[in-house]
């Protein structure tokens, strides 16, 4: 398939509104991820030509998280054609059904989490930042990069700017006041969840222990779990912090 048949495909899916949640900046970004497979000559898009797109960004709040790590477009689609060599395959694919949904529907969760009203660019970087593993996460790997370490830098990035407000540079694609507290509620609620399940978790492990101690499970285990509690309940507390962040730096606006 050549690049012009991939390319209106995308804008059929476009015109269809499989990306009615994406600015008109991250739909090129998506536009541009195409011409990068014809670039590379692979059979199908992954996760590098998604990220060598996003490294194509010259200004804008994706752009400054690149520049913080020296990662330059050039030095992606080297590594990328030193790692691979020939046709990149990756879990995730644009143009196949389930991992185009997969990564959409990343990108979405992330805007909305964050308040805002459509998908922009550094939506988009967020929810590759996600992929853990894959072929993305090696080659930022072979650049000094870890994904944490990308997602990191792009909250902080997005928590203490209003670039794309004042500049317009990047998108017009602003957080909602409502969007913005209704998160935090969101994120409020899930800790208490989070909470409860613990203490219920608690209560059930030590009374299991008191009526049958040889049924209940090892201490090991138990406190496996505990762990997982903590984790999660720390997660939720970090992002509730920058999206008060952003709260805070949306009243300045």
């Amino acid at each position: 398939m050549d690049l012009f048949t991939l390319l209106r495909m995308v804008d059929d899916m476009s015109s269809q509104g499989v990306f009615s949640e994406f600015s008109r900046p991250a739909f090129e970004v998506c536009r541009r991820a195409l011409e990068k497979v014809h670039v590379l000559k692979s059979h199908r898009i992954g996760s590098p030509h998604i990220l060598l797109a996003l490294a194509d960004e010259e200004r804008g709040l994706v752009s400054e998280v690149f520049a913080y790590f020296d990662v330059t477009s050039d030095k992606v689609q080297r590594q990328i054609v030193a790692s691979f060599g020939g046709p990149v395959n990756d879990s995730l694919v644009f143009l196949e059904t389930a991992g185009h949904v997969r990564w959409r529907t990343g990108a979405v969760e992330e805007s909305q989490v964050l308040g805002y009203s459509q998908v922009s660019v550094i939506h988009m970087l967020l929810a590759l930042s996600r992929q853990t593993e894959g072929a993305a996460s090696r080659v930022l790997a072979s650049l000094g990069v870890s994904m944490e370490e990308l997602h990191n830098k792009a909250m902080s990035v997005l928590s203490r700017s209003n670039y794309n407000v004042r500049n317009g540079f990047e998108d017009t694609v602003v957080p909602t006041k409502g969007g913005i507290d209704k998160a935090l509620t969101d994120f409020g609620r899930a800790r208490v969840l989070i909470a409860q399940q613990k203490r219920r978790y608690k209560q059930g492990y030590h009374q299991q222990c008191h009526l049958d101690p040889r049924s209940a499970p090892p201490v090991e285990l138990y406190r496996k779990g505990l762990k997982e509690f903590e984790e999660a309940f720390s997660r939720i507390a970090r992002q509730e912090e920058r999206l008060q962040m952003i709260r805070w730096r949306y009243a300045e606006w």
